[in-house]
């Protein structure tokens, strides 16, 4: 009786594990989103510059179609994943330190990947 009991309790703890594995993976996705397809999807890089070329770090550059955003490094570079459109809209802000002036461009018209240099002016 010891030798069944022991192969039921086996198999429920299996069992258990890939409900463990199922659970840890549905609150995943919840919380970070399914994963992307980064082939279907444009890659935007670029760089934010001041007026005499050098590069400006903690600048937000956000997209119009999504509340998602990203801040240039120390390099004054930045890069993301966009859904393929037809045109895109980008809004450059110096939130920080408030030094330099917004800025907003549209990109249209584009094929592949999408590279962008920007130039931002002090206040």
């Amino acid at each position: 009786m010891n030798g069944i009991n022991k192969i039921k309790e086996k198999y429920l703890r299996k069992i258990i594990q890939g409900f463990s594995l199922t659970a840890m993976a549905f609150v995943f996705q919840a919380c970070y989103g399914p994963p992307q397809d980064f082939r279907s999807n444009k890659f935007i890089e670029g760089i934010v510059k001041d007026e005499a070329g050098n590069p400006i770090q903690n600048i937000k550059i956000s997209l119009d179609e999504t509340e998602r955003y990203t801040i240039t490094d120390t390099e004054g570079k930045f890069y993301t994943h966009v859904q393929p459109a037809s045109e895109y809209k980008i809004h450059i802000e110096d939130t920080k330190n408030n030094f330099f002036s917004k800025k907003d461009t549209t990109i249209s018209n584009v094929e592949g990947d999408i590279f962008v240099e920007i130039n931002l002016a002090k206040k």
